[in-house]
């Protein structure tokens, strides 16, 4: 039987994407939103930007450690460039910023 990593505190994932730049869309909205990760190696395994994953959160701040936690799972935070809105535009990108802690920390 595998060791969950609740039972393993100290372990941590190693991102996948180290030297690579990660977009991230987000769809906001009331109760829900839609978060969107898309990068050169994303597309290239997915083949299609709409194949890429995507993740629902709650508007909460236990909606908001999963998504951190997901975007740790691809990037280091640093690595990150958010666009809110983007898929209402039909995948074009608005109001681009550099972090997405800037946006919501």
């Amino acid at each position: 039987m595998a060791i969950s990593a609740k039972e393993r505190p100290d372990l941590r994932a190693i991102p996948m994407l180290m030297n690579e730049s990660l977009y991230l869309c987000i769809d906001v909205g009331n109760g829900k939103h839609v978060a969107g990760f898309v990068s050169k190696t994303l597309l290239q395994r997915h083949e299609r930007f709409e194949a890429c994953p995507a993740l629902t959160l709650e508007n909460s701040r236990e909606g908001f450690r999963t998504l951190i936690e997901r975007v740790r799972t691809y990037v280091p935070l640093e690595h990150i460039f958010t666009f809110s809105s983007c898929w209402s535009a039909l995948g074009t990108t608005i109001a681009p910023s550099s972090s997405i802690c800037r946006n919501w920390c």
